[in-house]
């Protein structure tokens, strides 16, 4: 009896293995089997995958895509370089870590580390005496190190349209230009004249030298034999008096050697001969007066004298062109090259205005006419230009003059949004035997808000609250009739 039960069973147990129920739901767990599979293995691959490939970024401002010019820097980097983030855990930064993430998938020498200032107090001590701010970085190579401080990170700037203050992230350009510090074998060296009641570049300005990795060093030739050696160019912004003709034999051996000098000169009434005399030896002299530009695009509107010239295509210019910079040149002086250059000599000109300009006499440095009158001189000017010579010992000297020292006025540079900085870095570059310029700008990250004015406000109010429920009830009702006339 037991027996037969047993064969009942096995028999009914052989009939449900081979009905269609059974062989479906064979299948239906096969295939959750794969795709649970597929999706841990997708998940996996894609969890393996850069930051750039996984996240797309949808914010307005591109605010984590990285610049060709960081790309290039990381793709090419071949020594190991660490970038620390001291932060309590907790408290990092999400736009910074984000940023970060996406530097290290660029690169295999370049590794992020968070290191909390509450649980290593002593940390820091290694790399610096002062306290850091949270979510600042340490970025170091076995050559040297470099901090990025987190207030430096962001900026703000007032917005003259709302008058509300925009934040700006400048995390790229600022880590970037320190990978590029730690990492360059050799850093170059810009000395600026002092002793002559020079022009003093302010912290914005010399903010952008630093960031090219290129120091800046005060330089008096009263007390120095000779321009340094390690002098990779001489910069003279606006000095108020001539320098010495000891000062001008010391400029002129040092540019015949290969030497390089950025120049930028103002009107002034005072004699300025041994100046006026290096100019002279390279091929340029400065116009009478300042120029005024008839050509109202060419100007700021109400100011004639406040000039935005043209850019003539340079290696200097070149990028400033296709970024669509805009030059301000106020209260500028034009340049005027000679005809009987030495063979070995180039000028070549970077800033130009329309042939309705002209310039003007000054009297006492008062503007009295902004119009053309008997005794001005017509125009077209150059107004910057770049110098090239071919030396006999086969090293090559660059000049680049400027005829106005507002170019490196940082209040001014804001009004045609960073072109004329981008312009003083580009010289600066061209002189420091071509350094590739870190020129990354912040991007902006405030958020633009809809303003209704108080009529908008009724109106949609209006349309949303009276004018769309009466439209749907009328609908209602129309469709309520219909089908009761059925």
């Amino acid at each position: 009896m037991v027996q037969r039960e047993k064969n009942n069973l096995l028999q009914k147990t052989k009939e449900r293995l081979h009905t269609r129920s059974f062989h479906s739901g064979i299948w239906i767990v096969l295939l959750a089997f794969i795709a649970i599979v597929l999706a841990v293995g997708i998940n996996l691959a894609v969890a393996a995958l850069p930051e750039d490939i996984t996240k797309v970024d949808t914010t307005p401002n591109a605010l984590y895509t990285i610049s060709p010019e960081t790309e290039t820097l990381l793709r090419s980097l071949s020594e190991e370089v660490t970038i620390t983030c001291v932060v309590t855990t907790g408290y990092e930064d999400a736009t910074l870590q984000e940023m970060l993430e996406r530097y290290a998938d660029l690169s295999t020498y370049l590794s992020i580390q968070y290191v909390d200032p509450t649980l290593h107090p002593d940390f820091t001590a290694q790399y610096t005496s002062d306290s850091l701010a949270e979510n600042s970085l340490i970025v170091e190579s076995q050559r040297r190190n470099t901090i990025v401080s987190y207030d430096s990170i962001y900026t703000y700037e007032l917005n003259y349209t709302t008058y509300v203050y925009d934040t700006y992230f400048d995390g790229e350009s600022l880590i970037t230009s320190a990978i590029d510090f730690v990492t360059s074998d050799t850093l170059p060296t810009a000395y600026y004249l002092t002793g002559h009641g020079e022009f003093t570049i302010d912290d914005t300005m010399s903010g952008y030298v630093s960031r090219q990795n290129i120091a800046l060093e005060p330089l008096s030739l009263l007390s120095s034999e000779s321009v340094p050696e390690d002098c990779a160019c001489l910069l003279i912004v606006s000095p108020s008096s001539d320098i010495s003709e000891d000062d001008y034999d010391k400029i002129l051996a040092y540019l015949q050697n290969g030497g390089k000098m950025l120049l930028y000169t103002d009107y002034i009434e005072t004699d300025m001969p041994n100046l006026h005399a290096l100019l002279s030896y390279y091929g340029i002299e400065l116009q009478d007066g300042i120029v005024i530009e008839s050509d109202s695009s060419r100007h700021i509107q109400g100011y004639a004298h406040y000039l935005l010239p043209d850019l003539v295509e340079h290696e200097i210019t070149a990028s400033i062109i296709n970024d669509g910079y805009y030059i301000l040149a106020p209260v500028v002086q034009g340049l005027i090259i000679k005809e009987d250059l030495r063979d070995t000599l180039t000028i070549e000109p970077l800033l130009t205005t329309s042939e309705d300009a002209f310039s003007k006499l000054v009297t006492d440095y008062t503007l009295n006419s902004f119009e053309y009158e008997e005794g001005d001189t017509a125009g077209p000017f150059t107004l910057g230009a770049a110098i090239t010579e071919d030396n006999e010992d086969g090293s090559q000297t660059h000049l680049v003059v400027y005829t106005t020292s507002y170019l490196v006025d940082s209040q001014i540079d804001t009004i045609v949004s960073g072109g004329n900085s981008a312009l003083f870095i580009k010289s600066l570059n061209w002189m420091c035997e071509g350094k590739q310029t870190v020129a990354i700008d912040a991007k902006g990250m405030s958020v633009d808000f809809l303003i209704l004015s108080a009529r908008d406000v009724s109106f949609l109010s209006l349309l949303f609250i009276g004018v769309l429920p009466l439209l749907v009830l009328l609908c209602g009702g129309i469709v309520w009739y219909r089908r009761r006339k059925r």
